[in-house]
């Protein structure tokens, strides 16, 4: 992949593709504000434009930059007086400066050991925190599974054990009236008519 065509935006060449994509983006907003200015020959407009592009900072690239410079010629042309126009603002440095070899850094003295106190590490006081709440959610869980109320935990066991107990209790009950049937003499199913 041709990663040099990529980097071209406008017949700029960008150095990396966040600055390309940058630049991209700086074309699309020219596209933009060319739909919407055509014909526009007043001085006060084009003026508008100008210093709300400075002002807001729209432009980052010299993509943008160069349409700046587009509209700062119109007005000229157009007989705004040059020290009424704001200049075009840049922001990044255009050549690098290299500290002279005859500066020396200055030596600093070697710094004071103080001896620290050794205090217990953060996270050993957090393990054993949460390492308590742990064991204490598991305690809250015992105790409510083992609870006589019922809770979700142990709602199906409890109301088993209830039923099974009414169960046993009707077996009985249903034991004795027979044993009352037998000892009458009435045989199951059976009215017992009264003489």
């Amino acid at each position: 992949m041709d990663t040099k065509g990529t980097l071209r935006v406008k017949g700029y060449q960008f150095l990396t593709e966040d600055d390309a994509d940058k630049a991209r983006l700086d074309a699309r907003k020219i596209d933009y504000l060319k739909s919407h200015t055509t014909g526009m020959g007043e001085v006060t407009a084009l003026s508008a434009v100008y210093q709300k592009a400075i002002d807001n900072k729209i432009f980052t690239t010299p993509v943008g930059w160069s349409y700046l410079y587009g509209l700062r010629e119109k007005m000229l042309e157009l007989g705004t007086p040059e020290n009424s126009i704001t200049p075009i603002p840049v922001k990044i440095p255009m050549s690098i400066t290299a500290t002279p070899p005859q500066v020396q850094p200055i030596s600093m003295p070697a710094p004071v050991q103080v001896e620290k106190k050794r205090i217990a590490p953060v996270h050993l006081v957090s393990y054993i925190a949460n390492g308590i709440l742990v064991l204490l959610v598991v305690v809250m869980f015992i105790v409510a599974y083992l609870g006589e109320t019922n809770n979700v935990l142990n709602y199906k066991r409890n109301i088993t054990n209830q039923y099974a107990s009414w169960e046993e209790q009707l077996k009985e009950r249903e034991a004795a009236v027979r044993e009352k049937e037998s000892e009458l003499g009435i045989r199951p199913g059976v009215e017992a008519t009264n003489q």
